[in-house]
């Protein structure tokens, strides 16, 4: 009897493992900045701990972990030395592991002193996943019905729609057609059609910020979004690194 070999699995396209400290500090930083609550998983145990990180020491390469809840494994956690730490950051899902270094007790409460991860697996959900991009400066343009454009700032992106910083005194209605050209940093202009679907008042930047949905687009577009979505993340984490944006190529 042959026996047939079982089928290779396919590698997970959206699963990436990221290695260095500068990844380290960018994606641990904005859990902190966005105080994210992240789970801990300790080995040998079948129990999840809910936790936040609390602060970033990047000279020591150090992270302060809050109590855990449920706090039973304090002891455990002291005795085996490392965690497991499982978070989801706009979209994407985040899973490293962490030494402990130490236990430092505050007021009856036990924090913990972690080390940095050697690696971070990053798992980008790629329908839907939205970038937040009014930090990079992105120009985007929007075209009324007798052609006149509106020049804004992208606010965010996704593979199914975006929203757009524009000035106030300039008026869209909700649920019609528009014109609308991206133009990312040293990226081909993309052009497509869009229906704006909710508008907001931004007080703190004196903007609207208008969503809107990408229509009547075909295969080709989609891949072209897609790549310009992918693009835009790595021009951010370069940005949040500190490394000088190039074109792709």
């Amino acid at each position: 009897m042959n026996a047939t070999a079982p089928a290779a699995s396919r590698p997970d396209p959206d699963a990436h493992r990221l290695e260095g400290k500068n990844y380290a500090l960018a994606l641990l930083g904005r859990l902190i900045q966005q105080r994210v609550l992240v789970t801990i998983r300790i080995p040998g145990s079948q129990q999840s701990h809910t936790s936040t990180l609390l602060s970033l020491d990047a000279p020591s390469n150090t992270l302060l972990l809050d109590e855990l809840f449920p706090a039973t494994g304090r002891e455990r956690l002291s005795s085996v030395g490392s965690v497991q730490l499982d978070a989801k950051l706009e979209g994407a899902s985040l899973s490293c592991q962490l030494p402990l270094i130490a236990v430092e007790q505050v007021d009856g409460l036990s924090y913990y002193r972690m080390g940095m991860p050697e690696s971070i697996d990053y798992r980008q959900r790629r329908q839907g996943h939205r970038v937040r991009v009014d930090s990079l400066a992105v120009v985007a343009e929007i075209y009324s019905s007798e052609g006149m454009a509106f020049k804004g700032i992208l606010h965010d992106i996704s593979s199914l729609g975006v929203s757009i910083e524009l000035k106030d005194d300039q008026l869209f209605s909700n649920n019609a057609l528009y014109r609308c050209t991206i133009y990312p940093p040293h990226e081909t202009p993309f052009f497509v059609r869009v229906e704006i679907c909710c508008r907001r008042h931004d007080a703190a930047k004196g903007c609207q910020i208008l969503g809107a949905n990408f229509v009547e687009m075909d295969k080709r577009d989609e891949h072209a979004l897609n790549r310009l979505v992918n693009v835009l993340d790595r021009q951010l984490l370069r940005s949040r690194r500190g490394v000088p944006d190039k074109p792709t190529e």
